[in-house]
Formats: structure tokens, C-alpha cells, sequence
């Protein structure tokens, strides 16, 4: 019962943020990329899009302003890291703000 709790209150608190949002997002089940930073090449899970930026979780943590270029399917698309939050099991939550796309 207690983890049912934890559950719900989570659901509570992803969906009081989807409200605070300022552009509507696309949510998606959690789609593979990669990102190249300065460190090389690391995996992702991209969780939801919108017009002007992306969030996606990784097991590395990412500084903000750090310009990061992620590989999405066919494109490439280029911007900054807006915030990282740590979640539970040693990831991150990374929001990027995108600055360019073009496809590859």
C-alpha cells in the first residue's frame, strides 16, 4: 500500500509540472538518442518534445549552459542544457533547449 502512495504522489507531482509548462509537449514512450558532449558519446531516453526544447534522462549528469548536440533518428539537433535533476536509480533528468536541427 505504502508504494501505491508513493505512486500516486508522483503522478501528482509529474502532473502539477505538465501543467506549469509554458509550451505544450509531446510525451513519448522513452525513445533512444544519443548526445556528444565533450566527453564523447552517450546514451539517452528522450521522454517528451516541444517547440523549443527536449528532456531526456541519462546516468550522467550534465552541467547547465553546456552546449550538447543529440542524435534523434535522422536528425541532429543542437542547443543547451537548461537544467539536470537527479532522479531515483543515478540518473538524471536533462532539459535541453534546442538551438538547431538539421537532418543526417
Amino acid at each position: 500500500m505504502a508504494a501505491l502512495k508513493d505512486e500516486e504522489k508522483n503522478a501528482m507531482g509529474r502532473r502539477d509540472a505538465v501543467q506549469a509548462w509554458r509550451e505544450s509537449r509531446l510525451i513519448c514512450v522513452p525513445t533512444l538518442a544519443y548526445i556528444n558532449t565533450g566527453a564523447g558519446k552517450l546514451r539517452v531516453e528522450v521522454s517528451n518534445v516541444s517547440r523549443s526544447g527536449i528532456c531526456f534522462a541519462l546516468d550522467t549528469c550534465l552541467d547547465v549552459g553546456s552546449p550538447v548536440k543529440l542524435e534523434l533518428g535522422s536528425l541532429l539537433i543542437g542547443g543547451e542544457v537548461r537544467y539536470c535533476r537527479p532522479r531515483d536509480g543515478g540518473f538524471f533528468t536533462v532539459g535541453m533547449r534546442i538551438e538547431s536541427t538539421q537532418k543526417i
